[in-house]
């Protein structure tokens, strides 16, 4: 593993370990997250969670590059990760998947870094992954439909920032910000380009506290980011009043825009501190 990798591991198993605490009384066991195949390279399993039938798997190809695959009641999401190159290519296939659909993948996420994380060995790269893009599909904006994108993450600076205010929603890379300082959110919907100043980490109404934080609300407990892309989405969420994170048309794009921020963010450093 070369040293920027493992400075990338050591960064998220200090979150994992120091940030967050997990309940020594574990309540989540192999059998209830459905576990087939676990091992240094693998992770695998099929479970059903309230009426979904879910099964999911992780393969690392080599220490920087790992395959993701999550089926929910026969609907294929999957995605290559390259942590060198910082390069996530999807592929839903066209799905699209209902509240129920979307909760019960947001429960597996949950149960899977409550599982992983305590064994006495740490979250691998891969794994981490796994939860991660689990949960970000458990996000997705009412409607939304799962189509084939590539993200790419390496992109961090400010003229980023100032490209999106000059426009409006743009993928802005991984940019950190801080809670408790005020970020202009830029987004489009129906209505046209908005550009609204926002302090992170402020609740802006019930369901939606922690603004700035990729993910619904303040979290479950797994280490998360705080970047400019989930600002950008959380305020269109906001201001579309939908439970889902807005309709497709308004902040799917916004959405899509986040992809690389939630499953890198951590590994940037970007904690909201």
């Amino acid at each position: 593993m070369n040293s920027s990798l493992r400075i990338l591991m050591i960064l998220l198993i200090c979150a994992s370990a120091a940030l967050f605490q997990c309940n020594e009384e574990n309540s989540v066991d192999s059998s209830t997250i459905g576990l087939q195949k676990s091992g240094t390279a693998v992770l695998q399993g099929a479970v059903s969670i309230g009426e979904s039938a879910i099964t999911y798997e992780s393969v690392a190809v080599n220490d920087a590059r790992s395959i993701v695959t999550v089926t929910v009641d026969g609907a294929v999401l999957e995605a290559d990760i390259d942590l060198t190159a910082q390069i996530i290519k999807a592929d839903g296939h066209n799905a699209t998947l209902t509240g129920e659909q979307k909760s019960a993948l947001l429960t597996l996420a949950q149960d899977l870094y409550t599982y992983l994380s305590a064994r006495k060995s740490d979250i691998s790269a891969h794994e981490f992954s796994l939860i991660r893009l689990a949960e970000y599909w458990a996000e997705a904006p009412d409607g939304y439909v799962y189509g084939s994108r590539e993200v790419r993450g390496g992109i961090n600076g400010i003229e980023h920032l100032a490209q999106a205010a000059a426009s409006c929603s743009k993928n802005e890379g991984i940019t950190c910000i801080r809670k408790n300082t005020w970020v202009t959110a830029v987004y489009d919907d129906s209505k046209g380009c908005h550009s609204e100043s926002v302090l992170v980490g402020s609740t802006a109404r019930p369901g939606y506290e922690c603004m700035g934080r990729c993910g619904g609300g303040c979290g479950w407990g797994a280490p998360s980011s705080w970047t400019k892309d989930c600002m950008d989405h959380d305020q269109c969420s906001n201001k579309n009043y939908s439970s889902g994170g807005g309709s497709d048309s308004n902040c799917g794009d916004e959405y899509n825009e986040a992809m690389d921020d939630w499953t890198w963010g951590v590994w940037r450093g970007c904690n909201g501190n």
